[in-house]
């Protein structure tokens, strides 16, 4: 690739994290709360694409959900589903995920 070429795709990349950034900053977000490894959170922020209202419609929530699970002290774990082996491990003390 040209040195043109990756230069504009860089500044591509740039505008659409800087666009993120500022939307997640307008909604009450802090910067110190943006996680630094999680790989969706790059895949996401980091591409040539523009940020469009329809792409930010789309990736707000995801973006929103991936800052939660990684605030501090925040439990990470969504669910927690017990497995059964055997039904004869199933009883009426067995806690069941609640699916409504």
């Amino acid at each position: 690739m040209r040195q043109a070429a990756k230069d504009q795709l860089l500044e591509c990349h740039e505008n659409r994290w800087l666009s993120i950034r500022t939307k997640l900053l307008e909604i009450g977000h802090e910067e110190k709360d943006f996680p630094a490894n999680s790989f969706r959170w790059k895949e996401i922020t980091r591409q040539a694409r523009p940020l469009t209202p329809l792409i930010w419609r789309r990736i707000q929530p995801e973006l929103e959900a991936i800052i939660a699970r990684n605030k501090p002290g925040q439990n990470t774990t969504a669910t927690e589903v017990i497995v059964i082996d055997d039904a004869e491990d199933f009883n009426e003390d067995t806690p069941m995920l609640d699916l409504d």
